[in-house]
């Protein structure tokens, strides 16, 4: 009996729920898009970089391994 009365009271306010699920919907679009925004500008500040930078700080190249063994 319970689940008829949800079934009539949805099927009377069917508008309103499409409304209100409408915008949930689109509540949740806005904020993808600004997470997608933010990611967006933290990797275009992550690839910027000065003229005379070497590159990040405390990162060590090494060179002198020998890959002959690897071979």
């Amino acid at each position: 009996m319970l689940l008829i009365g949800f079934g009539f009271l949805i099927w009377l306010l069917k508008e309103l729920f499409a409304i209100l699920f409408a915008g949930l919907f689109c509540v949740a679009g806005i904020g993808c898009m600004a997470t997608a925004v933010r990611i967006f500008w933290a990797f275009r500040r992550a690839g910027k970089t000065t003229p005379g930078d070497q590159g990040r700080e405390n990162v060590r190249i090494h060179n002198e391994h020998n890959y002959d063994d690897m071979i």
